[in-house]
C-alpha cells in the first residue's frame, strides 16, 4: 500500500517537473528585446504633442539592432500626436514604421507627465512592442521634447525574462530530490 502511495507520488512530481518544462519551451514565441532611439522635432503645448517631424532612428539594439541609422536609411517614422497632461492613454500606436517587409510599433498603455521647467516637456510610460514575426512585448517608453530647441528625443525598449536552461535544470532537479526523499522517508514507515 504505501509503495503504490509512494508511486504515486513521484509519478505526480514527474508530471509537475513535465509540465512546468513544458510550459516554458513556448516554441515559436520570439520575445522582443533591445531597445530604440528616435531623434526629430515636434510641435507640442501645455497639453499636447501636436505634431512630428523628421523623425529618424538615432540607435538601436537587440531586435532593432538591424536597422540602420540617419534620415535616408527608412522609411519615416509615424509618431501619433496625443495629450500628456492630463496623460491620457492608451496611444495606438504611439509610433510605427517598416523596413525591409518587417512592421514595428510600439503602443502607449500608461503614461505619466514628468514635472519639469517650462518649455521642457518629459513623457514617460509602458506599452507593448510589436514586430512581425516577433511576440508583442512589454516595454517602457519616454518622450523628452525641449520647445527652445525645437528638438523631441524618444527612447523605447522591450525586454523579457526568459528563464536559462540551468535554471530549469535546477528547479527540475530540486523537485526530483524532494521526491526521492519522500519516497525514500514514506517506505521506511
Amino acid at each position: 500500500m504505501k509503495a503504490k502511495i509512494a508511486r504515486k507520488l513521484i509519478m505526480s512530481l514527474i508530471l509537475v517537473v513535465a509540465l512546468v518544462g513544458f510550459s516554458m519551451l513556448n516554441v515559436g514565441a520570439i520575445p522582443i528585446e533591445g531597445d530604440i532611439n528616435f531623434g526629430g522635432g515636434t510641435t507640442f503645448n501645455t497639453t499636447n504633442f501636436t505634431g512630428f517631424n523628421l523623425i529618424e532612428v538615432t540607435s538601436g539594439s537587440g531586435t532593432y539592432g538591424s536597422i540602420p541609422t540617419g534620415s535616408t536609411s527608412i522609411p519615416s517614422v509615424t509618431f501619433n500626436p496625443f495629450q500628456y497632461n492630463p496623460p491620457a492613454p492608451p496611444v495606438t500606436p504611439l509610433w510605427t514604421f517598416s523596413y525591409l517587409g518587417l512592421t514595428y510599433s510600439f503602443n502607449a498603455t500608461s503614461m505619466i507627465n514628468v514635472p519639469e521647467p517650462p518649455g521642457i516637456v518629459v513623457v514617460m510610460g509602458t506599452g507593448t512592442a510589436s514586430v512581425t514575426g516577433f511576440t508583442d512585448t512589454t516595454g517602457a517608453w519616454n518622450i523628452s521634447a525641449n520647445k527652445f530647441t525645437g528638438s523631441t528625443l524618444g527612447s523605447f525598449s522591450a525586454s523579457t525574462v526568459v528563464p536559462e536552461p540551468a535554471t530549469m535544470l535546477l528547479l527540475g532537479s530540486g523537485l526530483l530530490g524532494m521526491g526521492v526523499y519522500a519516497r525514500r522517508r514514506f517506505i521506511k514507515k
